[in-house]
């Protein structure tokens, strides 16, 4: 199920189902909030959507909406809201999720944004929702080092084999904001963490891995026993990349390999395995550009370029490296 997003003009709530036999897409009863960057996960024959961003009139704003689709009637329902503290319900968007014996574990995210986009606050806790009792349940504030070992937009994360931990990668943090221009940078995380369950308490893991993946955000996650992959996402050179890695939980130390690129670079994308040998994912944002497309930025003093009569200029480039 490919649920919600956007198609470059609106927030949608689009819900379509693709039949890996067949291997066509049927279009299913959309959401009841349309939004993007949301939390999603699977539960028996309910799909749960989690947060995210959504229209606040011609702003935007971290939703706390929790909704979930019954896979077998096609049929949507509300179920409540995210936790509330401080007498403020307590919204995510651009979390990670991981599911581990019946309970979502929401990890990182924001939880506000500005006026023009810009991320105004970030989530500082680790969010537990019990499917069974439908019921949340949350970590104490990380504070001190413990959040800023926390504090990331959109990491990778994945749960151990035995189901002990929640290892958590990569993912981005907010710079300090221009007041004049409103642009905000991102600094990308090179460090990890695991959450031990199920006392929610931090502790860092670097040394258990041969190498750490490539620094990015908004990649996916995609886990098999005890293989961990880490698709696509964003980075400071980068909009859209078609990174492809793996993870394999072997002792003592977890082993790393880079495999065959993704055939489209992509961003902000859906991914999910068969359990088995195969994994799929769909949608995104991607450049846009045909292949083979290379933008080069460089100082041009404009007195040394010469209109060719069509209106046009050629320069002459060195690429070295």
């Amino acid at each position: 199920y490919a649920i919600g997003g956007l198609d470059g003009k609106s927030i949608l709530a689009y819900n379509e189902r693709y039949d890996v036999e067949s291997d066509t897409w049927t279009v299913k009863k959309p959401m009841i909030t349309p939004r993007f960057y949301h939390m999603s996960a699977q539960d028996g024959n309910y799909i749960y959507v989690f947060g995210g961003i959504v229209a606040n009139g011609s702003d935007l704003a971290v939703s706390s909406s929790v909704e979930r689709y019954n896979i077998e009637s096609d049929v949507w329902e509300t179920v409540g809201s995210m936790p509330v503290f401080d007498q403020n319900t307590y919204g995510v968007a651009l979390g990670s999720c991981v599911v581990v014996y019946g309970k979502v574990y929401i990890i990182g995210g924001i939880r506000k944004v500005g006026l023009k986009g810009s991320i105004d606050a970030v989530n500082d806790r680790v969010l537990v929702f019990d499917f069974d009792s439908l019921t949340w349940s949350w970590s104490e504030p990380f504070i001190g080092n413990d959040l800023v070992l926390y504090e990331r937009i959109s990491p990778f994360a994945f749960a151990s084999a035995d189901t002990s931990s929640i290892h958590v990668l990569g993912g981005a943090i907010p710079g300090v904001k221009n007041q004049d221009t409103g642009e905000q940078p991102l600094e990308f995380v090179t460090d990890s963490f695991k959450i031990n369950l199920p006392n929610l308490m931090l502790s860092s893991d670097d040394f258990i891995y041969k190498q750490i993946p490539f620094p990015r955000y908004r990649g996916v996650t995609v886990s098999i026993a005890d293989k961990h992959y880490f698709l696509g996402g964003t980075n400071a050179k980068s909009q859209v990349l078609n990174i492809f890695e793996l993870i394999q939980e072997n002792s003592p130390t977890y082993s790393y390999d880079t495999l065959a690129r993704m055939p489209t670079a992509k961003t902000s994308f859906g991914g999910v395995s068969d359990q088995w040998r195969n994994i799929y994912i769909a949608g995104g944002l991607t450049s846009g550009r045909p292949a083979g497309f290379l933008q080069i930025k460089a100082n041009v003093n404009p007195a040394l370029i010469r209109l060719d009569g069509k209106q046009s200029a050629t320069i002459a480039l060195e690429l070295l490296n």
